[in-house]
């Protein structure tokens, strides 16, 4: 067998790898096209990809909390949508404290704190949350606005002796939530 034969071989062997190769990788395409006559006919075939999307909507702020000398609780109703209204898991995190993502209002100084705690309903009951670590719901809404009706609430609660041991004064923090794929 000469060096050529043997070369022309392998080319043919690599054409048909590759043949192959293209006819698996690529998609089959569908469409046809019409033929000449009083009627013409032609096909295509349509692809659609659908990303897993979430949103949360419809938040307020939780305003005008006073301590009058017990426990403080404020909430905001909410919308989480995820196309398919599947499980979800929402991470809370603050803005306070040394690494600032603490649940704690500051001052304005920031020189004193008030720590508060975070709860999430979904319609099962209240999950308290623990700042910057996900917590899995059971079902968002399949509609972008919940149909005009929240579907979550988020509640803050200050403990009348956290509250107590603080300076007088206005406290205000950040509360940022992030709804993602669990």
């Amino acid at each position: 067998m000469s060096v050529f034969s043997s070369i022309e071989t392998n080319l043919k062997r690599s054409a048909i790898a590759l043949g192959i190769a293209a006819a698996v990788a690529a998609p089959a395409f569908a469409a046809t096209q019409g033929t000449i006559g009083a009627t013409s006919q032609g096909s295509v075939l349509i692809s659609l990809d659908v990303d897993d999307v979430l949103q949360i909507s419809g938040l307020t702020d939780i305003l005008g909390l006073t301590f009058t000398g017990a426990d403080v609780s404020g909430s905001t109703d909410a919308c989480v949508y995820r196309n398919g209204g599947l499980a979800y898991s929402v991470t809370a995190t603050g803005d306070g404290g040394a690494g600032g993502t603490d649940f704690s209002l500051s001052d304005a100084g920031g020189a004193n704190s008030v720590p508060y705690t975070v709860s999430f309903d979904d319609g099962s009951g209240g999950s308290p949350l623990t700042s910057g670590t996900a917590a899995t719901m059971a079902g968002a809404s399949d509609a972008t606005d919940c149909n005009s009706t929240p579907n979550v609430q988020v509640t803050v609660d200050i403990a009348a002796a956290d509250a107590a041991a603080a300076p007088a004064g206005s406290y205000t923090g950040t509360l940022t939530l992030l709804v993602d794929a669990p």
